[in-house]
């Protein structure tokens, strides 16, 4: 029993973490120097990580240029041509129908309340009355308006491996999103788009056959 005692004694006596812990000075600096490790290995982190992160932004930037000259949507991308679109959202449908040139768009709108023609201009929508034109915020109400846009449909699929039905290549992106598009003459002139519960319908025809889109448009 003596034996473990003088033991024990002298191992306290030895160590000074032990000591120091046991007094409230000594406590408070070994709480502060452990709090000045801990933010100098996020410091290094973040010192280390840093310059990864730009490079792998710049090698994205590049692989997104590439994908962009080998968009399956290359045909559309020149922003002319009529589109139909065909939605169903939460039960609802909605369509629309026109032509666009450039950033110039002039179409209409079907929904169960009736149907509005409208005239767009780069950010701005405008309906279009027998003589007026007023500005408009609710065109695409309800409407996800990424799923409009090949741009951002091609962004989703791009790292994909199509399954190939007949004139079709169908991308499951995950259970609840699938976007299949579907060719004519090797050309892709509609996309699909289910997500969830919801329908968008993309069709493009006439693809840059659109003459320049004024006011006074008619379609």
């Amino acid at each position: 029993m003596a034996k473990k005692e003088k033991y024990k004694q002298t191992t306290e006596e030895d160590s000074w973490f032990i000591k120091t812990w046991n007094t409230q000075r000594g406590r408070a600096s070994l709480k502060l120097g452990i709090y000045a490790i801990f933010i100098v290995f996020i410091l290094i982190l973040i010192i280390f990580k840093t310059p990864r992160q730009k490079q792998q932004q710049v090698i994205n930037y590049s692989l997104d240029s590439i994908k962009e000259k080998e968009s399956k949507t290359q045909d559309i991308a020149e922003n002319n041509y009529h589109f139909e679109y065909n939605l169903v959202i939460d039960g609802n449908k909605i369509k629309y129908y026109g032509d666009k040139n450039k950033n110039i768009e002039v179409g209409y709108k079907e929904d169960s309340t009736g149907i509005i023609k409208y005239y767009k201009e780069n950010d701005l929508v405008y309906k279009v009355g027998l003589d007026s034109k007023d500005i408009i915020d609710n065109l695409y109400l309800n409407v996800n308006v990424n799923y409009l846009s090949y741009f951002y449909i091609d962004s989703l699929i791009k790292d994909l491996t199509p399954t190939v039905i007949d004139n079709s290549e169908v991308y499951q992106i995950d259970s609840n999103l699938k976007i299949t598009y579907v060719k004519d003459n090797n050309a892709i002139t509609n996309i699909i788009v289910n997500d969830s519960y919801n329908t968008y319908d993309l069709k493009y025809t006439k693809i840059n056959k659109i003459p320049t889109i004024g006011e006074t448009y008619e379609y």
